[in-house]
């Protein structure tokens, strides 16, 4: 009888070399929570200096660090160092998020072939993958995991990995009580609207703050705007980012003092919802997490056009809107019919997110990971002898 492989037995090393702070990030984290809170044993490698590593110390998991740098195919001081790792922690499943040193641990786990190799992407795959070297490293990968069934299709366009290894199991998003919908008449449309950790130009604003302006200046929408609040929320205080005081100044010469705030109480994941509206800017991710999250609360999107996003919005007409990235009159459009109609978009969003809510649950996230780390560590037991690869 074959040894069965229980996940509170995995030692997983999570590998996560990126200076952001995203769905891909979060997941990073979340993931690595849940395996050492049923007995696994995560290990953590990721940049100095970046808020992944403030989380994982937050979070009290264990972490190796290194200085930031590009990590290249041939940057073969990394190459050594993760050998390293693999053999000092007696790792059993590495599970990387993103792609950018994917091909440089293909390389790695050529020698480690019992053990398995995840993958989790969020983000478009370059071209130059697609040539015949990149193919065979890519080989490698046990299982390619994204965030939505719709990127799982535009990844498999890209990667030459059979559908069998293409995998997705939602955003895996804990949902809190959802109340019905207020039929009673709003004093204040409250609109939260997520600001990316790296934007360091207060012009990745000015789209937003035009839509607003002329919103303004149109006699019909106005008395609308004149019981609105948007809420511009970081991962971090506003006090301590670089771009404070440029964009207060912004605010204040666009003359939307009234009607803008720089939040830093105001959170997404791990909490009650606080808005009525969830506005997007641009960014390089196919889908957010706080999106999915959002709808799964009954609340409304208006986000940067996407074919991810555009397959999600086409389900149903009032789940929210789209807009051409940094086209202000659009977003200031669809962000005025969204206020119009807020009371249908909430009443058609409690009817139709249930299947959100099914897809993108932690429950579902949370079972169907795990049964894929124990199924592929079972499968390259059998296949390959430890002692012949050590």
């Amino acid at each position: 009888m074959r040894e069965k492989v229980v996940i509170n037995d995995l030692a997983a090393l999570y590998v996560c070399l990126s200076s952001d702070w995203g769905s891909i990030e979060r997941r990073f984290i979340q993931d690595a929570i849940y395996l050492r809170d049923v007995g696994g044993s995560p290990l953590l490698l990721c940049f100095k200096g970046t808020h992944l590593l403030k989380a994982a110390k937050v979070n009290d998991l264990r972490y190796i660090e290194i200085e930031l740098q590009e990590i290249s195919l041939f940057n073969f001081s990394f190459h050594f160092f993760l050998k390293k790792i693999i053999k000092e922690n007696a790792i059993d499943i590495v599970h990387c998020y993103g792609f950018n040193f994917v091909a440089m641990t293909c390389m790695v786990m050529g020698r480690y072939k019992q053990i398995p190799l995840f993958v989790t992407l969020n983000k478009p795959v370059e071209q130059y993958f697609k040539n015949y070297f990149y193919k065979y490293l890519f080989k490698r990968i046990d299982a390619i995991i994204t965030l939505d069934a719709f990127s799982r299709e535009l990844v498999s366009s890209f990667l030459p990995l059979s559908q069998k290894r293409m995998h997705s199991f939602g955003m895996g998003l804990e949902l809190y009580q959802v109340h019905p919908p207020s039929t009673a008449a709003r004093s204040v449309v409250k609109i939260g609207c997520y600001v990316p950790q790296t934007v360091s130009d207060k012009a990745y604003f000015i789209p937003l703050f035009n839509a607003i302006r002329i919103l303004l200046t149109e006699e019909g929408p106005k008395r609308i705007l004149e019981k609105m609040e948007i809420f511009l929320f970081t991962d971090i205080n506003w006090a301590v980012s670089h771009i404070n005081n440029e964009l207060r100044w912004l605010i204040k010469d666009f003359g939307l003092e009234d009607y803008i705030r720089l939040d830093n109480g105001l959170k997404l994941l791990g909490s009650r919802p606080q808005f009525d509206i969830l506005l997007g800017l641009e960014s390089n991710e196919i889908i957010y997490d706080y999106e999915i999250w959002s709808l799964m609360h009954n609340i409304p999107i208006l986000v940067p056009r996407t074919s991810a996003r555009e397959h999600l919005l086409s389900q149903n007409e009032f789940m929210g809107e789209s807009y051409m990235a940094n086209d202000a009159r659009e977003l200031k459009n669809k962000l005025g019919k969204i206020i119009g109609r807020l009371t249908k978009y909430h009443e058609d969003l409690r009817a139709c997110s249930g299947a959100i809510r099914e897809e993108h649950s932690l429950e579902r996230y949370s079972e169907n990971i795990f049964a894929l780390y124990e199924k592929a560590k079972q499968q390259r037991k059998r296949l390959f002898n430890p002692e012949k690869t050590a």
